[in-house]
């Protein structure tokens, strides 16, 4: 086996580089085949396409040079799952909102270190994760995180693209190199543990929601109402002629006619804070389809309150995971 992975190391890096240089990339340092079989996919790198060798899973580490650009570009951190789709979402240039990737560097720190106190993932491994999320929430990494909103429909590419930029940071704030073939975080097995996808983005949009909700839009309107309010009142002697039907009607103050504004506004408001209730419940702990499987007892209503704690909002875990994972009513 040893034998046959070094003549497909071989011959991929043959044609990797072969390829790179095609497109004006030199191609640098190194990556890492994991397992051997007869699968053939098509893999893409900056827009352009290359077969490599049949090989059953392929997860490559690239730092690279941009001759023309004279500049170190590293892509490292985005990994192979974000490489990959590129190629298969070629489509619009729409990227994730970064709202929304920030409200995912608050659940994946949160799901770390609800994860730790439960003894299912090592402390030091843990503090290493919720550093790289606030490194995220910092806006430091926000290169990294490159992909369209066109993708499937459980947003499968950006938990990926979350959890290997996070993987592969951690492990240099640990000391080791990009290019090592054995890092100290795993995405999947680490970052992602006691997740999914279909868990974890319909969670990102709750948090983001909400928080733009409470933080900018109810602001925005209460300054509106408040402006309309004071020009209700300073108009208030003004008389103009109400129209209906495309005719003039009958007489009323420009005060009245902005105070029906405030109005609305008003219950506009009370109708927002209304669905906030519904918005606050969570996915995270539905895991795959709503049952839980693979996240520890007790997972789903303690990752919530650490959300919670993180973001001084009320979030708490969803009553129905089924309905949460499956629905966007409350969006």
């Amino acid at each position: 086996m040893k034998k046959i992975e070094a003549i497909i190391r071989k011959t991929l890096l043959n044609k990797v580089q072969e390829e790179l240089k095609n497109i004006g990339i030199e191609f640098f340092t190194f990556w890492e085949v994991k397992g051997v079989g007869i699968a053939k996919e098509e893999y893409w790198f900056r827009g352009t396409r290359y077969n490599p060798s049949s090989i059953e899973r392929l997860m490559l580490s690239i730092v690279v040079r941009d001759i023309n650009l004279q500049k170190t570009i590293d892509c490292i951190l985005k990994h192979a799952q974000t490489q990959r789709s590129f190629g298969n979402f070629k489509i619009g240039d729409q990227k994730i909102p970064i709202e929304v990737i920030k409200a995912f560097a608050i659940l994946k720190k949160a799901a770390a270190l609800t994860n730790q106190s439960l003894g299912v993932l090592p402390e030091n491994e843990a503090t290493l994760i919720a550093k790289v999320c606030d490194e995220i929430l910092e806006g430091k990494l926000d290169e990294h995180f490159p992909l369209v909103v066109w993708q499937t429909g459980s947003g499968t590419q950006t938990n990926m693209n979350m959890n290997e930029v996070i993987a592969n940071r951690a492990h240099v704030l640990n000391g080791g190199k990009l290019e090592d073939a054995v890092k100290i975080i795993h995405p999947n097995d680490d970052v992602n543990k006691s997740q999914s996808s279909n868990d974890t983005f319909p969670t990102a949009m709750s948090i983001a929601a909400y928080r733009m909700i409470v933080e900018i839009m109810i602001p925005k309107i209460e300054l509106l109402k408040k402006t309309f309010s004071k020009k209700s009142e300073e108009y208030k002697e003004i008389v103009k002629i109400g129209r209906t039907h495309l005719m003039d009607a009958v007489p009323l103050t420009l005060g009245q006619e902005f105070s029906a504004y405030v109005s609305q506004l008003d219950h506009g408001i009370k109708t927002i804070q209304n669905s906030l209730d519904h918005l606050s419940e969570l996915a995270l702990g539905g895991t795959a389809v709503g049952t839980g499987v693979n996240a520890p007892k007790g997972y789903a209503e303690l990752v919530a309150k650490k959300i919670a704690e993180l973001t001084g909002l009320p979030f708490k875990t969803a009553a129905n995971k089924f309905e949460s994972l499956a629905a966007v009513l409350r969006l």
